[in-house]
């Protein structure tokens, strides 16, 4: 109803101060009709601009002054400004490293309402420098204590005050093992509250080790070649050896073979020897001349029993150099002409030689020899005749002596050995021997070509008993014996041992077993004996067959089938042909006998063969259940009725036989909704029957309800009421309303507001 704008004015600029101002209110072009306008001025509130101050962030490194401070104005308008600032921090030059706050102070106009933003003062680590010390060692040995030097501290900290400082460690990756050179010295730097720690490596340095090479000490013997000379080297690191040393270095000496007893230098020389982690030292050895071993040797000599003593002479040895003995030789011995057959020794006497020489004098031997004497002709010695008993003594008889001197008491012992042990006519050695009180003075001539004869030793040699089954090959070996007459501790070993039964197919009885060649150990030879065999027996026993009843099956009620049996255990290929007489297993099982197992009897029957015994293994029958089928009847019911009485009918049942008892249900009750439902069949237990249940179908059928239309009135011209429908003949608690699926029934009719009075049906 207003037409027209009217806007207010005021004078407030943007550079007005805080407070209030007129706005002033103007007709502007306001029309109404209907209305008048009158007008009220306002108030223009100017209120304080928001003015933040916001301290920066800053840094600075542990022990370091403090850095310049500064912040940041926002929201400042109009050219104004603020006072200077001024700034406040909890940190200082000695402060740890950490964060502080940093606030700023400064005053603005009235129109401002001042906020501060504090600032954090960041003190970060300073720098400590952890140096490794430089560091020298030997090669092979272990690596020396290495050792870090800390430089950096500010604010006065040390090693042992600085904030939260842990050790700095030299570490060096040489070891027993590294060669000479130099290997860095590493560190690992610790930690500290307050400092970065820097590492710096040194230098360790390896240097080499000392090796002592020292001339071994020699002996020789005065006249003698100086002997190669060597040295040994000591001082090997890490288990080395001389197969680290390049070269060779050969020890000298002044020393030849003119050179005295005594001793003298032997110089260790450097050679050429080299070594990449070794230098060399050197130590002299000592060469020892000793004195030369001479032998002044009486040589032997002989005499014969009853002669004059021979001239004696002797021999040296060990001379070198050309130099000599000085002395004239004397002898002695005890022997005089006439001593008795014997040796006696002869020594040499007043001889020297220089100090170079140590000297031995060695007896020499005089030996009397005796005077000879010859056995009489060989005919007149006679050998007896013996049964080989494994040794070759002889006995001898019938020698005579020619030879002996005047009445010197000379008697002759005869004796002889078989050259050959053995069955035969044999050599025989003739060991005939003196005495008397002169046999000494004298030597025998034995006879030779004599013989003797040795005849066979009687030996029985018996085959042992064994026995064998039929059809196996008998392994009679070559030990089972025994054997008498065997002489000088001789065994037999094994004989060669036979039967006609010995083969597979040898039948049941008893066979002889021979024993023949027999041979054995050390000395034995059977033609040294007159061997008499005597029979052993090998029995062949019959084999086992055996008879084993087949296992059968039947079903429940049937008869029961032909039994029937295997024999098993042939030898020699043989099959049932070799097998007289029949066997029939029994079973006590009848038609009726219950599901289960019963023992087959297996029987031997009238069976019989030669070569074998029969045993009997028992089979099983096993019965199984026979197959009963119970087939349901079909039936039906109406919705809401009661079950009705089930009926079925069996088939496959077993005449006097053991006869279940059916009963049936269904999954339907007498509230099932209309449809299809099994019926099954339950049989009391019986393990005869295999049942299989066909099963039958309950139909549940629809129930009626009536709908009947209500009776109702109207007055002529009105329009129809409601009409309406009731339903009977609801069962199981079924209403209206709980009725699974079903829909209202509807009542109409064809009168309308025109029908006359009168009545009209209500249809449904």
């Amino acid at each position: 109803v207003v037409t027209g704008s009217a806007t207010p004015t005021t004078t407030t600029t943007v550079a007005s101060g805080v407070g209030g101002s007129v706005l002033v209110a103007t007709p502007g072009n306001l029309a109404s009709g209907n209305y008048v306008f009158t007008y009220a001025n306002g108030t223009l509130n100017i209120t304080p601009a928001a003015l933040s101050v916001t301290t920066d962030a800053s840094t600075k490194v542990y022990g370091a002054a403090l850095p310049t401070f500064s912040s940041t104005v926002v929201g400042l308008v109009n050219g104004d400004t603020t006072s200077a600032p001024t700034y406040t921090s909890t940190g200082s030059a000695s402060s740890a490293v950490g964060t502080y706050s940093v606030t700023t102070a400064l005053t603005a106009s009235a129109n401002y309402t001042v906020s501060f933003v504090a600032g954090n003062l960041t003190v970060t680590k300073a720098t400590l420098t952890a140096t490794a010390a430089d560091a020298t060692k030997v090669y092979g040995d272990a690596n020396p204590a290495l050792t870090v030097g800390l430089t950096g501290f500010v604010n006065g900290d040390t090693a042992l005050s600085a904030s939260g400082l842990t050790a700095s460690t030299a570490n060096s990756a040489a070891t027993v093992l590294t060669s000479v050179s130099t290997s860095a010295i590493t560190v690992t730097a610790g930690t500290s509250d307050n400092y970065t720690i820097a590492p710096v490596a040194g230098t360790l340095s390896v240097t080499p080790a000392t090796l002592t090479v020292t001339a071994n000490d020699a002996t020789k013997v005065y006249g003698a070649a100086t002997p190669a000379l060597s040295n040994t080297i000591t001082g090997y690191k890490n288990s080395q050896n001389i197969s680290v040393v390049t070269g060779s270095a050969t020890p000298t000496t002044a020393t030849d073979v003119t050179t005295g007893v005594g001793s003298s230098v032997i110089v260790a020389t450097p050679g050429n020897l080299a070594s990449g982690n070794y230098i060399f030292t050197y130590a002299d050895g000592t060469l020892r001349v000793t004195a030369a071993p001479l032998t002044i040797t009486t040589n032997p000599s002989t005499a014969v029993y009853g002669s004059a003593l021979p001239a004696f002479s002797n021999t040296v040895t060990g001379l070198v150099n050309g130099d000599a003995v000085s002395g004239t030789a004397t002898y002695s011995t005890t022997a005089v002409q006439g001593s008795s057959v014997a040796n006696y020794a002869v020594t040499t006497a007043n001889l020297t030689a220089s100090a170079n020489y140590t000297v031995s004098f060695v007896d020499g031997n005089l030996s009397i020899t005796p005077a000879g004497i010859t056995v009489l002709s060989i005919n007149n010695t006679v050998v007896a005749g013996k049964t080989y008993d494994g040794n070759n003594t002889a006995t001898l008889s019938g020698g005579q002596m020619i030879g002996v001197l005047g009445a010197d008491n000379v008697v002759l012992v005869q004796s002889g050995t078989f050259n050959n042990v053995n069955v035969g006519t044999q050599a025989v050695t003739v060991a005939d021997t003196l005495t008397g009180a002169q046999a000494s003075n004298y030597t025998i001539t034995q006879p030779t070509g004599v013989t003797g004869v040795i005849s066979a030793a009687p030996l029985t040699v018996t085959a042992g008993n064994s026995a064998k089954v039929y059809g196996e090959t008998a392994t009679l070996g070559t030990t089972n014996f025994t054997s008498t007459g065997l002489v000088n501790g001789e065994q037999i070993s094994a004989v060669t041992l036979a039967s006609t039964g010995a083969v597979n197919t040898a039948d049941v009885a008893s066979y002889g077993v021979t024993a023949s060649n027999p041979t054995g150990t050390g000395t034995f030879l059977a033609s040294n004996y007159t061997i008499t065999p005597v029979a052993g027996t090998l029995s062949v026993t019959p084999a086992t067959l055996l008879v084993t009843a087949n296992d059968a099956t039947k079903v429940y009620g049937t008869a029961t089938p032909v039994l029937s049996n295997t024999i098993t255990g042939y030898k020699n290929s043989q099959d049932i042909s070799v097998i007289t007489g029949t066997a029939t297993p029994t079973t006590t099982a009848t038609n009726l006998s219950n599901v289960g197992s019963v023992a087959i009897l297996a029987t031997a029957g009238n069976l019989a063969s030669g070569n074998y015994t029969f045993a009997l293994i028992n089979g099983t029958l096993r019965i199984t259940p026979a197959t009963l089928t119970v087939t349901t009847d079909a039936s039906s019911k109406v919705y809401g009725a009661a079950l009705p009485v089930f009926t079925g009918s069996m088939s496959g049942l077993v005449a006097g036989g053991t006869t279940p008892t059916a009963s049936y249900s269904s999954t339907a009750t007498s509230a099932s909704n209309v449809g299809d439902y099994s019926i099954n069949a339950n049989l009391t237990a019986d393990t005869n029957y295999s049942v299989s249940v066909v099963a039958g179908q309950l139909t549940v059928t629809k129930a009626t309800l009536t709908a009947t239309a209500n009776d109702a009135s109207k007055v002529f011209g009105t329009t129809n009421p409601a009409l309406s429908v009731s339903l009977v003949g609801f069962v199981n608690g079924d209403t209206a309303s709980t009725t699974a699926g079903l829909t209202a029934s509807t009542a109409n009719s064809t009168a309308t507001t025109s029908t006359p009075v009168g009545t009209s049906a209500i249809t449904v």
